[in-house]
């Protein structure tokens, strides 16, 4: 907000109004695609991937991971790579 001179109010109403879905859950979605897509083209650990996102509590994480993907992190990697050899 101090970037644009306004309240972060303001910009967390904006950015509802633009994208349809709240400031947190956009920034959760940006993570999520980040951390999707260094699971994919990277052979990092995946506590290391889920800590450079942010992330700090990685049990946490994986469940939320769990929850809205329906795998792991490590079975969508393993799933993604095998599509992606197709």
């Amino acid at each position: 907000g101090d970037a644009f001179g306004k309240s972060v109010n303001y910009m967390s109403r904006f950015i509802k109004n633009e994208t349809g879905i709240s400031f947190v859950d956009y920034v959760t979605m940006l993570r999520f695609d980040w951390i999707k897509k260094q699971l994919v083209e990277t052979d990092f650990l995946i506590q290391n991937i889920v800590q450079e996102s942010g992330y700090s509590d990685i049990s946490s994480f994986m469940r939320k991971f769990k929850a809205k993907e329906g795998m792991t992190p490590k079975q969508y990697r393993e799933l993604r790579r095998q599509k992606s050899n197709k």
